[in-house]
């Protein structure tokens, strides 16, 4: 027959933190009744500790960005072996390599040091890609791969690359 135990009591084995002391700074959120220009004075506050985004944009991240707008305007395909289908849509590579000034069919330095961070976050999330177009011509949909390149970009101006 079981037998039931009853669980032991919870004991404590760290010490509780110190009350924290009289707050310091003004609260969190202004009240909604303030004005417009206190409330942006009080952001203001909040986020002079950012620095400011670097005036010229890094080679890197300026090819994403370009390849991002242009398939969001051309349209993306899954081409297989060409970078452009027959309606003017691009995969990915080609869309980097038209992005660094280049044809889709043809190498780019830019372009491949694009490709390459690309691929390092397109790995992150899927570990079996081995390459950006085998994994462009994978993928059913433009759904995942805008979003890695809008993650690349993203990665890449915080990065400064």
């Amino acid at each position: 027959m079981l037998t039931r135990t009853r669980p032991r009591p919870y004991q404590r084995t760290w010490t509780p933190a110190p009350a924290p002391a009289a707050p310091v700074t003004a609260p969190l959120t202004p009240h909604p009744t303030d004005s417009a220009a206190e409330t942006a004075q009080y952001l203001n506050t909040l986020t002079t500790h950012i620095p400011p985004a670097p005036a010229t944009a890094s080679p890197i991240a300026s090819v994403l960005a370009g390849a991002l707008h242009l398939l969001e305007t051309r349209g993306w395909a899954a081409t297989g072996r060409t970078c452009r289908n027959s309606t003017g849509a691009l995969c990915l590579l080609g869309a980097l390599r038209v992005a660094a000034g280049s044809t889709p069919n043809s190498q780019s330095p830019d372009a491949n040091r694009a490709a390459a961070f690309l691929l390092d976050i397109v790995q992150i999330a899927y570990p079996t890609a081995q390459t950006i177009p085998s994994w462009n011509d994978s993928q059913p949909t433009a759904r995942q791969p805008l979003a890695m390149l809008r993650l690349a970009g993203h990665r890449a101006r915080i990065l400064g690359i």
